[in-house]
């Protein structure tokens, strides 16, 4: 299966995603670890700990689909006209 250009550039934008969305997600993990340190050596409340985690948490769940493009329809798109490229290439022959 060949891409063009463009397709490349997809797909590399979308790596590149993936590799944000997981630093991101590493560095919400060790935020998380230092409120929960904090918490426990009463440096803060337990309130200022939930919110704090439920914002944390729905920031790491949400950040895929901040971080830019492509978007997941994209790539579904791209392998979706692939697919279909391959299956008019195997009827012909």
């Amino acid at each position: 299966m060949e891409f063009s250009e463009k397709e490349q550039a997809t797909i590399r934008a979308a790596r590149d995603r993936l590799d944000r969305a997981r630093q991101a997600r590493i560095i919400c993990i060790v935020a998380m670890l230092l409120i929960v340190a904090a918490l426990l050596a009463g440096a803060v409340s337990s309130v200022f700990t939930v919110f704090s985690m439920l914002a944390l948490g729905m920031i790491c769940s949400a950040f895929p689909q901040l971080a830019g493009r492509p978007r997941y329809e994209d790539l579904a798109t791209l392998l979706a006209s692939k697919l279909e490229e391959n299956d008019t290439a195997g009827n012909r022959a």
